[in-house]
């Protein structure tokens, strides 16, 4: 449901999109996050994200599955939510998998 709400063709605008989400309650939020693999807890059980910010991790997350371009190669490519062959490196900023090519594997 709270995917349902991600406009993609708003992607890279995080206000429009971040808006929709904050109208989901945090269950269904957390649900969502649970569904992307994102971690909301450390080590200890102790919750890692607020409302606000879990919302905007939900829409980097949503957004690191849809298409980008390889800066390595330009060719265009997207993550699978359980990619059999998984990404050799994640940024750290988008969470974006990055492109397995030739170019970026012998980085």
């Amino acid at each position: 449901l709270v995917i349902s709400a991600f406009d993609s063709s708003e992607t890279r605008k995080f206000p429009a999109n971040c808006k929709a989400l904050t109208t989901f309650n945090l269950p269904s939020l957390e649900a969502c996050a649970e569904l992307l693999g994102i971690e909301l807890a450390d080590a200890e059980g102790h919750k890692i994200f607020t409302k606000a910010t879990l919302v905007t991790r939900l829409v980097n997350g949503i957004e690191s599955f849809l298409p980008t371009d390889c800066l390595e190669c330009s060719r265009s490519y997207v993550v699978d939510l359980n990619p059999a062959d998984p990404p050799h490196s994640h940024c750290f900023k988008c969470f974006q998998g990055s492109h397995n090519c030739d170019v970026s594997k012998a980085k």
